[in-house]
Parts: structure tokens; C-alpha cells; sequence
């Protein structure tokens, strides 16, 4: 990367997970380790940490449909 520390407009993306896979380590090495920008991407969104520490859900099987069904 050409950054000493990445603009907001990356942390916010990243934050998201709007990034590539490569924007994605390279940000999160640098967050890892930069205690300044870490806080930065909290700031730009205050439960960026949270949905980072949650793992995706799996949805049940059947589930969609059901649902479909039900909204019938």
C-alpha cells in the first residue's frame, strides 16, 4: 500500500467489509498494529469491532422457504 495510515475513506470501507480480500489484510495488519487507527475505525463506525467478532450465521435449512411461504 501507498499509506502510512489508511484514509478514512478505507478504514470506513473496510469497516464495512467493502474492501478486496487484499485492501482486507493489508488494513487489518496496519489496524492490528497502529493503536491510532484503530480508534479511527471505531470512530467511523462505533460497531465495526462487533460485527468483525461475530461470525456469519448459517441459515437452517428450509428456512427460506418457509418464509416465503409464510409471506404468502
Amino acid at each position: 500500500m501507498s499509506w502510512a495510515h489508511p484514509p478514512d475513506e478505507l478504514l470506513h470501507a473496510f469497516g464495512e467489509g467493502e474492501v478486496s480480500e487484499d485492501d482486507a489484510v493489508a488494513v487489518a495488519l496496519h489496524v492490528d498494529a497502529c493503536v491510532a487507527c484503530a480508534a479511527r475505525v471505531v470512530a467511523l463506525d462505533p460497531m465495526a469491532h462487533v460485527y468483525a467478532s461475530v461470525d456469519d450465521l448459517e441459515v437452517p435449512e428450509g428456512l427460506v422457504i418457509q418464509v416465503q411461504k409464510a409471506a404468502l
